[in-house]
């Protein structure tokens, strides 16, 4: 079955018990595999995102800050097991208690904080190997708060934040005291649920009577940035100021007192923080209207970076998509938007630098391996894994029993995703999903986790599939012209990109859509040349430019996948391979980029072929551009097998116009003008760059003792 999205093995795998639970942990990228009281760490492999480079920044800035001295030995004697798996990072035990409800450990996994009750942290210092427990809501004078609720935690490069329904608790570890210490509170009252983004370094708080009101705020080394609100409770749906926060809030509280508790509008599982192209998006899931809607979130330094175009603080709605379950799961491939629908088990791919809203493709289902040879789980196992995969500390909701069971379920869990695969010893579609592929859990930006297997994958885009099943070739073309370059074929934008070419002019396009198609690869090399050129002469954050693809096709691929490979397949006619060629070379000329010179002569044998030889001398002579000493070579063998005459001058006053005259000094010598090829190297100062034997013999065939003699006194005197 055809796919566009497929799970690829990463080489991390876990041994599955039935009483096991996982807990996924982004900002530490490993798995935490919690069996009684023993707590394993696998580690995943890095990159976490498209580059790990703000990752890896985040975690030696923690190492100075955090950790203690990585030298030192662990005293808690509880080293990886290897039985469990080869990317075992850390394994330790903890005591008896309530169930786990979250893990999260700091970003140079030196310490594990857990969740085991409504207000208390069991933290767990891996290089002393001691433990202490810190409560939620307390200021610094051990005070409480109004509401010490904790609904969940994260770890930043330097500090450790608690998040309850009355704000964030923003404290510093301090190993040497074995405690914590709180620094700084943001008090935000009515917090119900929260979702945390490692790769922003941003919180959103959902709070208000229904859940709708979003407070994003990102930690920098500046401190806490606050953004601005946005409300998305109906009939608003939109950002409003914070100016006016206060009031429409107080009007919404009153009215939901006067009419009971509404039905939670937000939630943690209907909203996202995800990056696409270096710009930060709020998804939100609209299940009544069936909407997806990306709200753009801005916070720029200073006034100066922002422009006159680009407000410093601002959240506004940017781009909306239509989508068709009640429950869906986001992740980034690649800057692609992928939009899994949960209830029909198909993914649906979206690129917000298209211009419509309609998606890249049709959706299709999800294509993984089958890692346990056809063999059926037992009945149940795949809700028994889900159920025990534990809450996402990354996504929490309210306490209490009801709550608890809510949080638990929408707190970050992935959903069991009955997916189906294509290609051999896969899952057919039509196997009972849940039966065939247990407990498979999807985490962003782009991780799946078989929990019933063991197995960890990657997702990837098959850029080969999406072309063959795109009818749109320019709307193709553009898109493969912002994916970044891989090894493998079949994610190859280069190669895919010219085998669309090449397809195109074999089944002979008109030429207007060919053109188009050539104007969008040059436009889109063009502008990554450019890019890259002001990334280094710029000091500014390259994220604010969209990624492009960092090595387009350049015209000498086009000329050997395509033009070259038709020709000698004869699988186009001449008189349309030249159309085409023309159509490209002027596409290059408008764009910027320098035609191979390997095109002007195929041009060349285009025209030789239909007996055009008195085409070649005014096209070349009118086209500078396209002079090269490859190009007169070529005209000097055509008109020495005879195909072109008079191109042995042809080819002299191309190299004239180039101003090769080394080039022109040896092919004065091939046709025997000694004379000149002296008086050239003399004007030239060309005697060093030519070997003395090769002035000498010719000279000397000529029969002419004086020019013989004139051409030993020239290197003589060079020698001199």
């Amino acid at each position: 079955m055809a796919t566009h999205v497929t799970a690829e093995p990463v080489g991390v795998a876990f041994l599955p018990q039935p009483e096991q639970q996982l807990f996924f942990d982004e900002a530490a990228a490993c798995i935490h595999l919690v069996e009684g009281r023993m707590i394993t760490a696998v580690a995943l492999p890095s990159p976490m995102y498209g580059g790990g480079a703000a990752v890896a920044a985040a975690a030696a800035a923690s190492l100075s800050r955090l950790s203690l001295s990585s030298s030192s030995p662990d005293p808690s004697g509880y080293d990886s097991d290897s039985s469990v798996a080869s990317t075992t990072a850390r394994a330790f035990l903890v005591s008896e208690g309530p169930p786990v409800r979250h893990i999260r450990s700091s970003l140079d996994g030196a310490f594990t904080a857990l969740h085991r009750s409504a207000r208390l942290v069991e933290v767990h210092c891996h290089a002393t190997g001691n433990m202490f427990i810190e409560t939620a809501g307390a200021d610094k004078q051990g005070r409480k708060g109004c509401d010490p609720r904790l609904l969940g935690f994260f770890w930043t490069a330097a500090q450790f934040v608690m998040v309850t329904a009355g704000g964030l608790e923003i404290h510093l570890v301090h190993p040497s005291l074995q405690g914590l210490r709180m620094d700084a509170t943001v008090p935000l009252q009515g917090v119900q649920w929260y979702t945390y983004s490692p790769e922003t370094h941003m919180v959103v708080l959902g709070f208000g009577s229904s859940g709708a009101k979003l407070q994003a705020i990102q930690f920098s080394k500046a401190g806490t940035l606050k953004l601005p609100l946005l409300d998305l409770t109906p009939p608003w749906g939109s950002p409003i100021r914070p100016v006016q926060a206060a009031a429409v809030s107080a009007a919404l509280e009153g009215f939901s007192a006067a009419r009971g508790q509404p039905e939670r509008l937000v939630a943690p599982d209907t909203c996202w923080v995800v990056v696409l192209y270096g710009r930060v998006f709020c998804a939100h899931h609209d299940r009544g209207a069936g909407l997806l809607r990306l709200y753009r979130m801005f916070r720029c330094g200073s006034a100066a970076d922002a422009g006159p175009l680009l407000p410093r603080d601002a959240t506004s709605l940017a781009h909306q998509y239509e989508v068709y379950a009640r429950q869906l799961e986001l992740s980034v491939v690649d800057n692609v938007l992928l939009v899994h629908h949960i209830d029909s088990a198909v993914v649906m791919l979206v690129d917000i630098m298209e211009a419509g809203p309609a998606p890249v493709s049709s959706p299709l289902p999800l294509a993984v391996p089958l890692a346990r040879g056809g063999a059926d789980p037992e009945p149940g196992a795949g809700e028994a894994a889900a159920a025990g995969a534990g809450a996402d500390a990354g996504r929490s909701g309210e306490d209490g029993q009801e709550a608890a069971a809510e949080q638990d379920a929408a707190a970050g869990e992935a959903p069991e995703l009955p997916v189906s695969t294509g290609g051999g010893g896969e899952v057919p579609a039509g196997a009972s999903g849940a039966a065939a592929a247990p407990a498979l859990q999807l985490h962003y930006p782009a991780w799946l986790v078989d929990g019933g297997a063991g197995l960890v994958y990657r997702l990837q885009l098959d850029l080969r599939a999406v072309a063959d099943s795109q009818s749109d070739y320019l709307r193709l073309l553009a898109f493969l012209q912002r994916r970044r370059p891989s090894g493998v074929p079949r994610r190859d934008p280069a190669g895919i990109t010219l085998r669309v070419l090449r397809g195109l002019m074999q089944d002979e396009a008109q030429l207007p859509l060919l053109r188009s198609a050539f104007d969008v690869v040059n436009a889109y090399g063009g502008e990554g040349a450019r890019a890259q050129q002001g990334g280094r002469g710029d000091g500014r954050a390259p994220h604010r430019q969209p990624c492009l693809t960092l090595r387009p096709p350049y015209a000498q691929d086009v000329y050997s996948s395509a033009f070259a490979v038709l020709r000698a397949r004869q699988a186009a006619s001449p008189a349309y391979l030249r159309a085409a060629l023309a159509e490209f070379v002027a596409s290059c000329h408008a764009h910027g980029a320098p035609p191979a010179p390997s095109l002007a002569s195929l041009y060349v044998d285009l025209l030789l072929d239909q007996g055009h030889a008195y085409l070649v001398a005014p096209l070349l002579l009118s086209h500078p551009q396209l002079d090269s000493e490859l190009l007169a070579e070529h005209v000097e063998a055509a008109a020495a097998g005879g195909r072109l005459p008079q191109g042995a001058q042809l080819a002299e006053q191309l190299l004239v116009r180039l101003g090769a005259h080394a080039a022109r000094c040896r092919l004065l010598l091939r046709l025997g003008r000694v004379r000149q090829a002296l008086v050239l190297a003399k004007r030239q100062r060309l005697v060093r760059q030519l070997a003395p034997e090769v002035l000498l013999e010719a000279a000397a065939a000529t029969g002419d003792a004086v020019l013989l003699a004139a051409a030993q006194r020239l290197f003589r005197l060079n020698r001199a």
